[in-house]
């Protein structure tokens, strides 16, 4: 299976039925035989009534979409789902929503249960999925489980999920880096256009070298980058700026500083998404 999250036109995440429809048969020409899931994050649509309205309106439906029980308007969103015949997938990052799920009494509606802790250190990741597993098996779910982590506990977990026969999943999503802690590979394509097009490569590496010439010290120009990323609404370069900025000792709260800056110019709903954007990539997201 794939696990997709849709994107419009500007690259901005999207629950639209247009962008839906594209992405879905645009997937699925590639992979015929795959089945394919999207998200339905609530970064996506911040207004759990506006989200649910969207996805009631879709044309072209996914094989599965995954439902976050740690967000508001799960349960709704869920029931929608199943209403429209596509099967769900349950995001569970701690206890309670665990709870909130077994609640819900919906165990039996679902094609799997995914334990997907936040914590950014293994041992605690650990300690959380424990916490779930031990709600689940209280109340006996049956239910397929797919174990996945981010960043540094990416690895990790899914060595755990080999051991415990779980399912798992990997992507850019989780991790840009190999088990050693090396930079994966570019993919043939990148490697074919730099080969073919070396100037425009060389070119490349003289923006990222001419930026850094000026008055700014590092930790400032660190922080520019963030909020240029947050404000192009690009997902993935918030989440390398801000494991760049931890990694320099940035503090967390000039983080999240730039985030509210962002407010007055991006507006609420946008600014909520990349304060989850950043927040995935704090110490303690």
């Amino acid at each position: 299976a794939i696990h997709v999250h849709v994107r419009n036109a500007a690259r901005i995440e999207s629950l639209a039925p247009k962008d839906v429809d594209a992405t879905l048969k645009a997937v699925r020409h590639a992979c015929p035989d795959t089945p394919i899931g999207i998200s339905t994050a609530a970064w996506i649509v911040p207004d759990a009534g506006r989200r649910l309205h969207t996805v009631r309106r879709w044309r072209e439906k996914p094989d599965f979409a995954s439902v976050n029980f740690n967000e508001r308007g799960a349960v709704d969103l869920m029931k929608a789902l199943v209403d429209l015949g596509v099967g769900v997938e349950i995001g569970l990052n701690d206890r309670q929503a665990a709870e909130t799920f077994l609640a819900s009494g919906l165990a039996d509606q679902c094609v799997r249960v995914v334990l997907q802790p936040r914590e950014r250190d293994s041992a605690l990741a650990l300690e959380r999925v424990s916490e779930i597993e031990h709600e689940l098996d209280s109340d006996r779910v049956g239910t397929p489980r797919l174990l996945h982590g981010f960043g540094p506990t990416t690895w990790p977990l899914i060595d755990i999920a080999i051991v415990r026969r779980y399912e798992t999943r990997i992507g850019l999503e989780d991790t840009l880096t190999l088990p050693d802690g090396s930079l994966a590979r570019p993919p043939s394509t990148y490697t074919e256009f730099v080969t073919r097009y070396p100037e425009l490569a060389q070119a490349w590496d003289l923006i990222g070298k001419g930026g850094k010439k000026g008055p700014l010290e590092a930790d400032t120009a660190r922080l520019v980058k963030l909020g240029i990323a947050i404000g192009a609404m690009r997902e993935g370069a918030v989440h390398s700026s801000v494991r760049k900025a931890i990694a320099m000792g940035i503090d967390v709260e000039a983080l999240e500083q730039v985030v509210a800056l962002a407010a007055g110019t991006l507006g609420l709903p946008s600014t909520v998404a990349a304060w989850t954007w950043v927040k995935d990539e704090l110490p303690d997201g």
